[in-house]
């Protein structure tokens, strides 16, 4: 997710307005967070204000042809290309096929901060984020979350995001570190099926390793990990925490008689956390070290 996020209530579709209304003409404050998380948000500060949720569906198809690049004449490449989305537009159908998804998530996650903009929120804690293909080419990016305002007299004019939980967020605040952002990354890349990658998949062939799948999957873990690193330093952010693992997928793709192409896709998510010194601004005032983050949050450009 590399793009910067929107946050503009006229890109909300208009059920999500209407939610919005009756969420802030209601005396109540509905919320996600289980018992433990709840009690735990509440005792740093911040206090529920509603559930919050972005979402759009993206209709993602055929897009062309899309190959290694090589013509089917002389030596074929042994090595992995990577796309980079916008950035990269030799290698056909990967490129928007990576614009498309990271556009899903983008909105989804634009979507969710404005609904916690609209309701006076500082955050949104406890985010889930999913992909659901609806069939046909259809798939709904959502995120959901529970927006939380901060006690403190000073509030930020962006809300933070994190998929960590209540309980979690208030471990990270007591070690000084306040949640910022949210980041998905994608890496795509392409390989061509080599003659030693074609011996080792034979369905009689011995049990051995596949050298071009091997070479995929290091490429593009090597390369989702990168996108990680370069979003935390362009948001100024000082560290990440990491919701799970790499999930990777591979598939084949016959480009032309003879000729086939391996494409594989990484996928990493995580949260953006900044510092703030938490025993020295425990000794002015009661959520200082909240109102002081939410500083920090808004100092960087």
């Amino acid at each position: 997710m590399d793009r910067s996020l929107n946050i503009n209530p006229q890109n909300l579709p208009p059920q999500a307005l209407k939610r919005i209304a009756a969420s802030k003409n209601s005396n109540t404050s509905s919320s996600l967070l289980s018992i433990g998380s709840q009690l735990s948000i509440e005792s740093c500060g911040f206090i529920p204000v509603g559930e919050v949720m972005g979402c759009m569906v993206q209709n993602i198809g055929f897009a062309g042809y899309v190959s290694c690049g090589w013509g089917g004449y002389g030596v074929p490449p042994t090595y992995t290309t990577l796309c980079d989305g916008a950035n990269s537009r030799q290698w056909g159908a990967l490129t928007p096929y990576l614009d498309a998804l990271n556009s899903g998530y983008d909105t989804a996650i634009s979507r969710m901060l404005t609904e916690a903009h609209e309701l006076g929120a500082d955050g949104v804690v406890g985010v889930s984020i999913k992909e659901s293909r609806l069939g046909d080419g259809f798939r709904e990016y959502m995120a959901l979350g529970t927006a939380v305002k901060a006690l403190g007299r000073i509030h930020s004019p962006t809300p933070f995001a994190t998929l960590l939980t209540g309980n979690e967020v208030a471990k990270l605040m007591q070690s000084g570190w306040m949640p910022k952002a949210i980041m998905v990354a994608i890496s795509l890349g392409i390989r061509h099926n080599d003659y030693y990658t074609m011996m080792a998949t034979r369905s009689f062939g011995p049990n051995t390793e596949v050298p071009g799948h091997t070479d995929l999957l290091n490429a593009i873990r090597n390369d989702v990990r990168r996108k990680i690193s370069t979003y935390v330093s362009r948001i100024g952010a000082e560290g990440a925490i990491l919701s799970d693992q790499i999930t990777t997928e591979i598939h084949e793709m016959e480009i032309a008689e003879q000729h086939k192409d391996m494409v594989g896709m990484a996928h990493l998510m995580g949260s953006a956390i900044v510092r703030f010194n938490t025993h020295r601004d425990l000794k002015t005032e009661n959520h200082t070290p909240i109102v002081l983050g939410l500083k920090k949050l808004t100092s960087h450009k």
